[in-house]
């Protein structure tokens, strides 16, 4: 996955003759503006209801609209505004080469809608919200990730809020080559893969960061931090620490290492190979497997009297 602040449908092109569609996701209220956008957009025939003749044509007042856009055209400026204020209408941008028809990429779409997941249970993927696309496009197999995609080359989406990838632009880009589209019906449905399943889970994880920053007053100034503390709430699972407010605890204790690190005297900071300082995570300096061992509500007890102890040596 690339970012950058700005979109373009043809920044860092990797493949030629290309044809772009708007997957505009209506949000509560937003219908008439949407409407009023596209009828100023006028792009031609090549607009579609994504629900229709699919499993979903029952939903229709909620379904997605396909729209070819090109670049500089009004509905793309408009799409890329709402994005970057937050407001009205939002969407995701796909490409496709130039000999696949919009008939195959809509029967390819629409075969894309229904999921199969925990004991091939049936469900609805929101694949054109920007905020499923950041976890399901961003952070699953690359793989996997481009078997789904099949003749769609690109994606192109605003970074979800309260996440490594707010206020940036993402896209992706599939070099596989796609096997034809199944025409045959009925269609087999997609089962979510274990790293699909573990990148809408980081969903989840990044809400509790998004309230564990408020709370503990933590600005978060660049995707690196965010993806830091990801890892500092891996590890405290790996510790065995599932209650939030212990969590949360946690996560204060990786903060203060981390600026306990940045203020530690060159003398007792590890160096590498390359004669840099290696500053090593909380986790890295405790026993792991020992307190595994320990009831949770020891577990923090332990850990902060041994960070006293380090802090202390390291004091002289």
């Amino acid at each position: 996955m690339n970012t950058s602040d700005t979109f373009h449908l043809q920044a860092g092109s990797l493949q030629p003759n290309l044809q772009h569609y708007l997957i505009a996701n209506r949000l509560p209220g937003s219908m008439p503006n949407l409407m009023a956008d596209m009828y100023a957009h006028n792009g031609g025939a090549d607009n579609a209801i994504l629900y229709l003749n699919s499993e979903l044509s029952e939903l229709l007042e909620v379904s997605p609209y396909v729209i070819r856009v090109h670049e500089g055209d009004f509905v793309l400026k408009q799409y890329e505004r709402n994005a970057v204020v937050q407001n009205g209408w939002s969407g995701i941008v796909i490409s496709v080469a130039d000999t696949t028809s919009f008939d195959e990429l809509l029967m390819h779409l629409r075969q894309r809608l229904l999921v199969l997941f925990s004991s091939d249970r049936k469900g609805v993927l929101h694949f054109s919200n920007p905020n499923v696309a950041n976890y399901w496009f961003g952070e699953a197999d690359t793989n996997e990730t481009a078997v789904w995609l099949g003749p769609i080359k690109q994606v192109w989406w605003y970074g979800a809020n309260n996440s490594p990838n707010q206020a940036l632009w993402c896209h992706i880009w599939n070099l596989l080559d796609a096997p034809p589209v199944d025409t045959s019906p009925p269609p087999s449905l997609w089962s979510i893969t274990e790293s699909q399943k573990a990148a809408l889970e980081l969903k989840k994880v990044d809400k509790v960061l998004a309230v564990f920053f408020l709370s503990a007053s933590i600005s978060v100034k660049s995707s690196q931090q965010w993806l830091r503390y990801r890892s500092f709430f891996c590890d405290a699972s790996t510790l065995g620490l599932t209650e939030r407010d212990n969590v949360y605890q946690y996560l204060l204790l990786c903060n203060e290492h981390d600026h306990a690190n940045e203020n530690l005297d060159d003398n007792f900071r590890e160096v590498g190979a390359d004669g840099n300082n290696l500053d090593k995570s909380l986790i890295e300096s405790l026993d792991v497997a020992f307190i595994q061992t320990l009831s949770e509500s020891k577990k923090l007890h332990h850990i902060k009297t041994r960070l006293k102890r380090d802090r202390s040596y390291a004091n002289g």
